[in-house]
């Protein structure tokens, strides 16, 4: 006899014998059924055996190898807690500007720069190993990171805290007080301010707004400022705030925090235009703080804008002859120093930082400054 796949049978062709014969319906019945309960059989009892496995039966234990064939342990210790893994965010690494970008932004690492505040980090004449060290986050304009809130208008959020570290003081072609290259090392963090002193702040703690370009507002920087009207302004948020210790910063401070250990040549036309107010940009007048893109400290208008007034004396030959740790300045002098450069100053003088000395009786609409804290 021929037989399909489902057991029925193939009547065939004539000649062929007869399957099953017209009157034998009940063997046929029987030939087809003892497969189907052999079938049914076998799967109840893999059925069976699969729930003996895993301990399916009764409420009991599984045998101890499930499938795969790997023992597990039945002794009744509780499993592990599964190890959790941290997650870990790369953040971008800064642009090559040294003043430029501010926040959290995108860019190549330069290749001769270091992450602000590593001990022992290196800016001018560093190799390019020292790329993967870059300083992480840029600001975008108008970007503040989060800080604990303090009472008045400098409070912990206007400032950064900047670490200790290394840097190559003085550029090579500029003028010769800022001359030679040299390292510098600052051994203490400390606080610097995010942008200039506005007008804004100057009234609310000094009743009165001296600048020339009232019209620019309360968010522009304060002008028309000598170095001994910053001091009286220090003394009043010190008097009214006891604790926070508001001063300028040394000039070694202010260019560790400018340069953000970046060689800053602005060969880019446009990398100073993206950084700062200068003489090419500003229309002959301040402009809003924080309407350029910061530094890699997240600090703004460290090029530009208005020229900033520091701590320090004035000495020339400061360079050549100051020392190498936590440079404090001359101890007397007849000039105070001026750093930056300002919306009136060319293109080469903001790009190096520009320094001068004036007269600290001396009120200019192109200077103004920041503060420094101690922590």
């Amino acid at each position: 006899m021929a037989w399909t796949d489902d057991g029925d049978a193939d009547r065939g062709t004539p000649g062929e014998p007869e399957p099953f014969p017209d009157e034998g319906p009940i063997l046929q019945a029987s030939a087809l059924g003892w497969k189907r309960v052999v079938g049914i059989g076998i799967l109840a009892a893999l059925g069976f055996l699969v729930a003996d496995w895993m301990g399916w039966l009764g409420g009991g234990e599984p045998s101890g190898i499930p499938f795969g064939g790997v023992p597990v342990d039945t002794s009744g210790a509780p499993e592990p807690e599964p190890a959790v893994r941290e997650r870990v965010v790369d953040t971008p690494a800064a642009p090559p500007a040294t003043s430029g970008p501010a926040s959290e932004r995108a860019g190549a690492a330069p290749a001769r720069q270091t992450e602000p505040g590593r001990a022992g980090a290196v800016g001018v004449g560093d190799t390019a190993a020292a790329a993967s060290d870059a300083p992480r986050g840029v600001a975008v304009p108008g970007s503040r990171p989060s800080r604990p809130a303090e009472e008045g208008p400098l409070g912990l959020s206007e400032f950064v805290l900047i670490r200790p570290g290394s840097f190559q003081m003085g550029y090579s072609d500029a003028g010769t007080d800022q001359q030679p290259v040299h390292a510098v090392i600052l051994s203490k963090e400390y606080y610097l301010q995010m942008s200039e002193v506005s007008q804004g702040q100057w009234r609310s703690v000094m009743g009165t707004n001296p600048s020339h370009f009232t019209a620019c507002g309360d968010d522009c920087p304060v002008e028309q400022v000598s170095w001994h009207d910053a001091q009286a302004f220090i003394q009043a948020l010190n008097q009214k705030y006891p604790g926070r210790r508001y001063r300028l910063p040394t000039e070694a401070e202010w260019e560790y925090a400018a340069r953000a250990n970046v060689d800053a040549g602005y060969e880019d036309p446009g990398a100073l235009d993206e950084a700062a107010w200068f003489d090419g940009n500003s229309s002959a007048r301040t402009h809003l703080s924080e309407s350029k893109r910061a530094n890699a400290w997240g600090l703004y208008d460290m090029h530009g804008n208005v020229a900033e007034w520091v701590g320090d004396w004035y000495r020339a030959d400061y360079y050549r002859t100051g020392p190498a740790v936590d440079p404090p300045g001359p101890k007397d002098g007849a000039a105070k120093v001026v750093r930056g450069g300002s919306w009136g100053s060319s293109r080469r003088f903001v790009g190096t930082l520009g320094r001068m000395d004036r007269d600290p009786f001396t009120r200019d609409f192109n200077i103004g400054f920041r503060l420094a804290r101690d922590p």
